[in-house]
């Protein structure tokens, strides 16, 4: 089974949980205080305040800021539910407003149409690694004098103009849940730079309690994170360059090899961002394929592939009596989450598309809807296949392959074999970089095992290979375009990879 996310866990956890075990911090205690250090470094921000989860960060968060009854809250249609209900839960109304429909983030235009006299905060959330347009959102929240909350939940690590995102507004608020790019289990972090608001929030989620030990002087909670927690994470920023190289890769892999199929349609990234993919999400179109989204989740599943849909927008949800909003509820039905998570090979990345590929409606019947590069291609990692694995049902395939590229000949596109060649070699020397590795540690959790027993300079070695390895896989494909003009052209995409 090939998850829909997997936390990175090398080796390294294990070691410093037993330290935070032995040293008898179990709640509180130096990691806490270390990860709060580490992570307030890296993104720059002055205050860092881990705790539960992101969802009592956004509590936090609103409670700090003052926001209550009588107030409301501009919070995106399409989003994860944590910002509605948050908004709900301290007594504030939110104000649900449609997102854009390429980068699917909140829009600002329809922010401006939603506030009122009573409007007091704006929450923007990232979602999938994208960043939303900050730089119009925080000029509309400066001339009507809004707070800014942002949810960087999905979003860790993303820049957006060259500043991460949860650095722009009032309060920044992060997630450490077990499929997010640092994972705790659970976790969550508030970050600001206003020293007042954070020793409010400090205050608020330690129950209240003033510098006096157990004198109270307002209502609290307990949203604070373990000693235990803050260990995995601590152990997981040691090892950021690695965690964030490697999704970069999976992002570009599955950019690659699906950016052009008919029927899929990508999250528009801005040049101004760049992106950590939290997540890996594609936006299909019904009439393309056998069946509707919920369709391929079930059928991929039976190919052994988890996924998972967008988020129901609130607006499809009765409980929060939303008026309806087309794109958000477009996004809802429609996009499907591929699996991503640091330790994704890229055989296990070309069985995904080719699965998903095979249940556009006829696809390989139709085989001029698959671009020229991309079957060339196939048909190098099918051969690569055939040698290595040798199952039977890889014969039928091929032969499928080759029909589909006798259908540009016969259309009259030249096709020079050397072109196979080169997509093989190169394909060949990704598969034998993982099967290396797989030889060596013998465990389905390939990366995190490899670092273990090979060391992390020989894992990066490799995996610095299997990235020139995919440039180069890249060039032929543009090569082959160029020559024949069908069917495929790298996109420059902005991505964070450090």
């Amino acid at each position: 089974m090939i998850h829909w996310a997997k936390p990175f866990l090398s080796g390294d956890e294990e070691k410093v949980l037993v330290d935070a075990i032995h040293s008898s911090w179990i709640s509180g205690g130096p990691y806490v205080t270390n990860f709060e250090k580490d992570f307030g470094e890296i993104i720059k921000s002055k205050n860092v305040l881990t705790n539960a989860n992101c969802t009592t960060s956004l509590n936090l968060a609103l409670l700090g800021l003052g926001i209550g009854p009588g107030d409301e809250v501009i919070v995106p249609d399409f989003t994860f539910v944590a910002p509605g209900n948050t908004t709900l839960q301290v007594g504030a109304k939110p104000v649900y407003v449609d997102v854009d429909k390429d980068t699917w983030g909140i829009s600002p235009e329809e922010i401006k149409k939603a506030i009122t006299t009573k409007t007091k905060a704006i929450i923007a959330v990232h979602l999938y690694g994208n960043v939303c347009e900050m730089d119009k959102i925080m000029e509309i929240a400066k001339k009507n004098n809004l707070y800014v909350v942002e949810d960087v939940a999905e979003a860790v690590f993303s820049k957006y103009n060259g500043k991460y995102a949860g650095t722009f507004g009032d309060v920044g608020c992060f997630s450490f849940q077990a499929a997010k790019t640092i994972a705790m289990g659970e976790g969550g972090a508030v970050v600001t730079d206003n020293d007042d608001l954070a020793a409010k929030m400090k205050k608020i989620m330690n129950h209240g309690m003033t510098s006096k030990r157990y004198w109270h002087d307002t209502v609290g909670y307990n949203y604070r994170l373990t000693n235990l927690q803050a260990a995995l994470g601590y152990s997981q920023l040691k090892k950021l360059e690695l965690i964030l190289k490697n999704r970069e890769r999976i992002y570009k892999s599955y950019r690659e090899k699906l950016e052009d199929v008919d029927g899929i349609t990508f999250q528009f990234i801005p040049k101004e961002v760049e992106m950590v993919a939290c997540h890996m999400p594609i936006k299909i179109d019904p009439k393309k394929f056998k069946g509707d989204r919920d369709f391929l989740i079930e059928k991929l599943l039976e190919k052994g592939i988890e996924t998972r849909p967008g988020f129901y927008p609130f607006s499809v949800m009765p409980f929060y009596n939303a008026p309806k909003f087309p794109i958000a509820e477009d996004l809802g039905a429609n996009i499907l989450v591929l699996p991503c998570f640091t330790s994704l090979t890229e055989q296990e990345i070309d069985y995904i598309c080719k699965e998903l590929i095979n249940l556009k409606r006829d696809s390989l019947k139709k085989g001029l809807e698959v671009p020229l590069p991309e079957i060339i291609d196939r048909i190098s990692i099918t051969k690569l296949k055939i040698e290595r694995v040798g199952e039977p049902s890889l014969q039928k395939e091929m032969e499928e392959y080759q029909k589909a590229l006798k259908e540009f000949e016969d259309r009259g596109v030249k096709i020079n074999s050397e072109w196979i060649n080169e997509l093989y070699e190169a394909n060949k020397g990704i598969w034998d970089l993982e099967w290396d590795v797989r030889e060596v540690v013998n465990s389905e959790d390939v990366w995190e095992e490899a670092e273990r027993r090979i060391g992390f300079e020989e894992l990066g070695r490799r995996l610095l290979l299997v990235e020139e390895l995919m440039r180069k896989r890249v060039e032929i494909k543009n090569k082959i375009t160029g020559q024949t003009g069908s069917g495929f052209k790298e996109k420059k995409i902005n991505h964070c990879a450090s």
